[in-house]
This record gives C-alpha cells, structure tokens and sequence, in this order.
C-alpha cells in the first residue's frame, strides 16, 4: 500500500483530475496486444467514482519483478471494502468556505524576499520610503518580512505583524484550502475500511487542529446587537417607570426637559449599565437611543483587535498550516485508493505457475459470456487453433491477453486460473487488409524481432491472411517449431488447420471451435471452449445459411441453395 501511496502523492495526483494515463505496457511487445490491455484497464475503471483514480493504474502496469510481488498486491487488493462507495459517491471536489475577514498586505524592502512574495495570490509591496510606510495604515494587517531598514518604524504600528521569513507569509490561504475540505472529512470519517481508518486515523490531529481555527469568533459589537439590547432596556425602563410616585414638582421639571429627577436618572443609568455595551454608545435619554458616531467608532476599533488576534493566532500555528499541501495530497491518494479497491471484481486469484491453465472463466469484456477452458503446458506449447469463422477464436485469444493482464496486476479473475509471470508478451491481430508483399515481409519483420525465452507467449490470429495460401500451412508449422524449440508458448488462430496438422511441429497440439448449427434466430451454436486435440472446420455452409436467412437477399439465398444442393450430391 505504501508505494501506491508514495506514487500518488509524489505524482500529486487528485480524485477530481480529468486526462489521459500512460500505461506501462513494456511486457506488450505489440500494438495490438497494447491495445487489449488498455481495453481491459478501460473496463475495470468503469467503476471508479473518481475519475483520477485511474492515475493508479500508471503504477500497477508496470511488470511486477517475481511472484512475491504479485501475491502481495493479491493480498492487498482482497481487502476490499464495498460499503465504502455509498460515501465515496458523496465527496465533492473541495470548495474554500473561509475567506480572512481583514485586508491584508505583504511587505518586504529585500528584493528577492518580494520576488517570493509577489508568488502569493495576496497583495504585496516593496517599501523603499517613509511615503511607502503611510500606505500601510490602509490596511487591517500587514505582514512583514525582511525589513531591517524600517524596523522600528514597522513596530511602532499596530497593524503590523513581522514575520520571520517569507515562508511564514500568508498563512491565511492554507486556512481557506483546508476549509473546503470540511465537509467531506464528515463523510470520510464514516469509511469502516480498516487500512482506510487506520491511514486517516495518522492525519487527524492535525485536522482537527487545522479546523479549530476555522472557528472564528464574530465581532461581538454590532448594530443589529446593540439594537436588540436597546430594545430590551427600553422595555424594563418603561415597566420601572410606569411603578414610580413622583412628586408634582419633579414632573414639571421631567415634562419640561429641564432636569430627570433622581430617581429616574438611578433607574436610567441602571438600565443602560445592564446592556454591557461600550461608554458612550448608547445615550442617557428617555427614550434610551443609540449615538450612532460612537458605535461606529466602538465597531471599527473592536473589528481592528480582533483582526490582530485572528492573524496573529494563524501565525502561531503556521506550523501544521505549512502541512495543510501534504494533507490535502494524502487524503486525495487514500479516497483514490479506497474508490479502487471498493471497485475491483471479486474472483479467484491467478496463481502464477510455470503452466497457462484456465479452467471456466468468463470473459469480462463480453456481455453474456460463455465459460472456457484452455491449457498450455511442457508437453504441448502450442495450440493451433481451429474453427468457424465468428466461432470465438479470436476471442479466446484477447481472454488470454485478459488473464495476463490481470494476473500481472494481482486482480482476481474468473475461474480457476494459472499463467507463468510473461515478460514478453506478442499478439497478431487478424489481418483487415489484402494479402501483399509489404504485409507479408513486416509480419515476418516482426516475429523476427521477437524476444523468444520461456517467458514469452505469442499469439496470433490467421496471420496466412498476408501471404500465399500454397505456402502459409508450412510458414506457420515451421514459425510454431522455431519458437516452441526456444521454449516460448503460442496460440496461432488459423483456417488451415487441416493443412498444418500433417506437419505439426513437436510438443504442439490442434484444437478445435465448432459451430454445430443454427438456432431458432439463426444465430450460429458455437461452443466457444475450444475441444483440445481435435481439429474443427470452418463451416461456411453454416455462415452462408445464417446470411440467406436473416439478410434474405437473392445473391445469399442462391449461394445457399447451391451449397444445400452440393451436400445432398455428395452424401448420395
């Protein structure tokens, strides 16, 4: 797990990164065989929530150096924990929730500390003059780094706090990354997964601490708040008032504005005490009012402390705020990894063996695949493989391209399954274009430049398509006798079984997928498992019925009709 993680975090990688990967295909020697791969990888990420989660597999492609290792990604990828994709479904790409509640400025007079500077999203300025230093008062909090020249001047001012490098600058725009992370460390705490909870479990101390201070205090002093208490006292002012017996002199002065008699201005002043706000900001009238010149005032000077105690607490914890990068990176590569291992197939392991044995595994790239059986061994290192067109050979060909892809990765496959650990991997695709001589001398390029070894498998499917059909029977027999005699596996896909099979080359064996007929939608009944040891046709009578009966066109109609007509001939 940890190499995963290291690749991830050293990459940067993110959950919510779209592009391209490169897959390591180094132990596929060809493009077609590339391809397979990657159609594989492609379906096993159809499952991903996260569309970076593919970014893994960059690390996975490349060849594992023995079996060890591939028994221990087994290992690792059996641990799996599906639940987990209900809340990995719920995570959001992070957005910042905290914005600093003060203006803030970076000074410095070293030119290379305004040169890191000028790299924050923060403003920043160079100071040469006292002119420079007025500008400063502008501002709630300045932060300054470097400034030798205007040290005292900078300390005298009260919104000013110095640091002690430009590393320490701007602590505020890692509060804010952190704090659109909020949210989803809620859902993340959720995860049962032991590896997931034991990993998280390393970085939540530094979470917690990081959004504790999030928790910033509003500025106690504000109009709506002195409103509220004002109404208040005016109310118990009024009910203490409505209770006093005043003498007939101390209402003429009370009506006439002259003087409020004593009583009254005890309980005023009693009142106004009660609303514990700032002297000044409230008037000693009946009814009690606001001076609102003063509570503006009270408001800017509170706002101002609080700025200084809210920047110089981030300061102070600039320590696990420099973390907050490394944090975010590894819960990224953690939601990644869960989201891969929640998603991959659940099978049997591929155990890696000095033989290729599949016994009833089905293909995932199909979508109602049939089990197949398949095995190559000492004594029989080529198949040549025969059968109808559409009959499935070559799609056993991309299954075994399949299980070496799997197994490669440590990722269960269907069935009992055993492959050696290939290095060297060859596949052929059947030939699209027209049989030339520039097809011919490539493919023979290609076999030519072929690694051969013991961990070297070649597949490939009716290469005679590129050459003479007069000399491809002995072209494949003797290409099959080279390899297998340098020890190699090989699967060769052809039509001209009958042909090779009265020259097969030693340890080689022919097998064969019959079609049998056709069912109710005239749809070709094909035994996809190939029979071992048995040599099976093409069976076109049986292509050209299926096209009469579902094209229904003259020209198929005719040509079956002629071939049902052959047939009666010749069993007569």
């Amino acid at each position: 797990m940890e190499d995963i993680l290291k690749f991830l975090d050293t990459a940067k990688s993110s959950p919510f990164m779209e592009g391209t990967i490169c897959l390591d295909s180094s132990i596929f020697r060809t493009k077609d065989a590339k391809n397979v791969q990657a159609r594989v990888i492609n379906s096993l990420s159809k499952g991903f929530v996260f569309p970076g989660t593919r970014k893994i597999w960059e690390h996975l492609t490349i060849p594992p150096e023995n079996k060890e290792k591939v028994f221990s990604r087994q290992g690792l990828f059996s641990g799996a924990h599906k639940d987990s994709r209900v809340f990995l479904r719920q995570i959001k790409k992070p957005k910042p929730t905290w914005k600093q509640p003060y203006s803030l400025l970076l000074v410095t007079e070293d030119q290379d500390a305004y040169n890191r500077l000028k790299g924050f999203s923060a403003p920043s300025k160079f100071i040469a003059s006292e002119e420079d230093l007025r500008e400063l008062a502008d501002y709630d909090i300045v932060q300054a780094v470097s400034c030798e020249q205007f040290e005292n001047a900078l300390a005298s001012m009260q919104n000013v706090i110095v640091l002690n490098s430009a590393d320490d600058a701007y602590m505020e725009q890692y509060l804010s990354e952190i704090s659109g992370w909020k949210e989803n460390i809620q859902i993340i705490e959720r995860i049962e997964s032991a590896w997931f909870k034991k990993e998280f479990e390393k970085l939540n101390h530094d979470i917690g601490s990081l959004f504790l201070l999030l928790e910033i205090e509003n500025i106690a002093l504000s109009e709506t708040l002195v409103e509220k208490r004002l109404e208040d006292a005016n109310k118990r002012l009024l009910e203490r008032l409505s209770k006093l017996t005043l003498s007939g002199e101390n209402i003429y002065h009370l009506l006439s504005g002259k003087a409020y008699p004593q009583e009254v201005r005890q309980i005023l002043s009693e009142e106004i005490s009660r609303c514990n706000l700032p002297q000044g900001v409230l008037v000693h009238e009946i009814p009690i009012k606001i001076d609102q010149n003063e509570l503006e005032r009270h408001i800017a000077e509170e706002s101002e402390d609080r700025s200084y105690m809210q920047a110089m607490k981030i300061m102070k914890n600039s320590k696990v705020l420099k973390s907050v990068p490394a944090i975010q990176q590894r819960l990224s590569s953690l939601l990644m990894i869960e989201d891969f291992l929640s998603s991959l197939p659940q099978g049997a392991r591929c155990e890696i063996s000095d033989t290729l044995n599949i016994s009833k595994s089905y293909n995932m790239l199909l979508d109602d695949p049939a089990p197949i059986s398949f095995y190559l061994d000492s004594k029989n290192r080529c198949s040549i493989l025969t059968g109808a067109n559409s009959g499935g050979k070559t799609t056993l060909l991309e299954h075994i391209l399949q299980i070496i892809t799997l197994s490669q990765l440590g990722i269960d496959a269907s069935g009992d399954i055993s492959v050696p650990l290939f290095s060297q991997v060859y596949y052929f695709a059947k030939n699209k274009g027209s049989s030339n001589k520039g097809a011919f001398e490539t493919l023979l390029g290609q076999m030519d430049k072929i690694k051969a070894g013991e961990k070297t498998i070649i597949l490939a499917d009716e290469i005679e398509s590129v050459t003479e059909p007069g000399v491809a029977a002995e072209i494949i027999s003797s290409t099959a006798e080279f390899f297998i005699e340098k020890g190699c596996f090989l699967v060769i896909a052809t039509h001209l079984g009958q042909e090779i099979a009265k020259k097969m080359p030693k340890n080689s064996r022919v097998d064969g997928i019959e079609a049998k007929g056709l069912d109710s939608d005239f749809n070709l009944i094909v035994d996809h498992s190939p029979v071992l040891g048995r040599l099976a046709t093409s069976t076109p009578e049986l292509i050209v019925e299926h096209l009469a009966k579902t094209k229904k066109t003259e020209y198929y109609i005719h040509i079956n009709r002629s071939l049902a007509n052959r047939s009666k001939k010749d069993n007569h």
